[in-house]
Formats: structure tokens, sequence, C-alpha cells
């Protein structure tokens, strides 16, 4: 028992460090499997950085009010995460508007600046996504921070197991994409479904699925550009997936209603 909750812990601690700015200390060894497996706590770790946000917006809409709520939520989001996939989204935004081969696009996504394009796609995210939130029934906005959240990082583990690794040479993302299992992202998915249905009932469970769905379009669509998936193509595929998210639980709600 201590074994496992040991291993559990570390593959928490592992994908917390990976995808939040909160810096944690890791005592224990470990390598490309347990970075694999961590992969299992992305939903977890999502739901916490929502929470995160969530609160932000609770605070600000009770100290600024509602207009500005949505603006903070989606602040808190970017801090947290140290802008990690919106810097994702960017760089497949300048690779993709660049017209160049596969290789020429694949070294873009790799260069740390950021082009017009690029610019433009971050801009265009976060401003769809404070619509999004803004325009949610007040009494269900932090629940579905928590379960966008949770929702869109358990997507990137879809076209992860789906398409692979893109880049021949490896990169950051490649020990967590090679080594992924079928068993870690169907777990993933089962808790993230659950936990769309169980805080946000019909509507929540219809948007994880339409999300889970755009993550394996997005990594298809990826596959076919680029060879696979990489680092940046699933930064923007969690950031399509939150946007996918709130937009299937906003019309779900309209439909169910």
């Amino acid at each position: 028992m201590k074994t496992m909750l040991q291993t559990m812990t570390l593959r928490f601690l592992i994908a917390f460090q990976f995808l939040t700015i909160i810096p944690v200390r890791i005592r224990a060894p470990f390598g490309a499997p347990e970075l694999a497996q961590a992969m299992g706590f992305f939903p977890v770790v999502g739901a916490l950085i929502g929470l995160a946000a969530a609160g932000c917006w609770a605070g600000a809409g009770w100290l600024i009010g509602p207009g500005a709520a949505a603006v903070c939520a989606v602040a808190a989001l970017a801090v947290v995460t140290g802008g990690l996939h919106l810097d994702g989204a960017a760089d497949l935004a300048d690779a993709l508007g660049s017209g160049k081969d596969r290789e020429e696009k694949l070294r873009i996504m790799a260069d740390s600046r950021v082009g017009a394009m690029g610019a433009a796609a971050v801009a265009l995210v976060l401003l769809a996504k404070t619509a999004l939130i803004g325009s949610l029934p007040r009494h269900d906005v932090w629940l579905a921070i928590v379960v966008m959240a949770a929702a869109s990082r358990c997507g990137m583990l879809v076209p992860a197991l789906a398409f692979g690794y893109g880049r021949k040479e490896g990169g950051t993302a490649a020990p967590f994409v090679e080594n992924l299992s079928p068993r870690t992202v169907a777990v993933a998915a089962v808790v993230t479904l659950v936990l769309g249905g169980a805080l946000l009932n019909a509507a929540g469970l219809i948007a994880v699925a339409v999300a889970l769905a755009a993550a394996w379009f997005a990594g298809w669509g990826a596959a076919r550009i680029l060879g696979g998936v990489t680092g940046d193509v699933l930064g923007a595929v969690n950031e399509l997936g939150e946007l996918v998210w709130l937009a299937a639980f906003e019309a779900a709600l309209h439909r169910l209603l």
C-alpha cells in the first residue's frame, strides 16, 4: 500500500510540476516511463488549475463585478501555467501560417520568437475564452471552469497516444508521448467524463466527450501536416479543448434546458 501511494504521489507531482509554475520538490528518481504515467494525472492537475482560476473569478466578481470576473479567470489560467499552452498555440499558428514544408514548420515551432500569426492566435484564444466564460449562467461558472481545465488537459492525452511524436530528434514532450499507454489514457478519460457528469450533469458529460473528440481531430490534422504531435501541438490542443468544452457546454445547456 505504501509503495503504491508513493508511486501515485510521484506521478501526481511530476504532472503538477510540468503543468504549473508552482515549484514542487520531487525527491524520488524517475525516468521516461514515470513521465508518461504521470499524464494520467493531467486531468486532476487541470481540475486544480481550474479551481484556482474559479477562485479568481469568484473573488473578482465580488470585488470588482461580473464584467471583470471572466478576464481574471482567463488571466489566472495563463499565469498558473506560465503561458505554457498559449506558447504552443502561438508556435503552431506561426508554423501553419508559414506556408512552408514539414521540416520548416517544425523548425519554426522550435523557434522561441512569436510572429504575427502566433500573436493573433493568442489574442483570439484569450478573447474567445473570456467571452465564452462571461456568457455562462452565473451559477454554473465556477464548476464549468474546473471541468473545462480538466477536460482540456485530458484531451492532450488523446492525440499523444493516437498519433505519436512528430520530431525524429526528440524533444521535451517526447518521453511523455513515446511511453504513453492506452490504459493511462482510458483511466484519465473515464475520470474526466465522470467529473463532468457528476458536477454538471448531462451537459458537462456531453461537453467533455465533444472536447475529447475535438482533441483527436486536432491530433489527426497535426499528424497529416507535421507527421505527429509535438509539445507545441499538445499545448495548442489544450487551448482548443478549453474553447470547445466551453462552447459545447453552453450549447448543451441551451438544448437540455
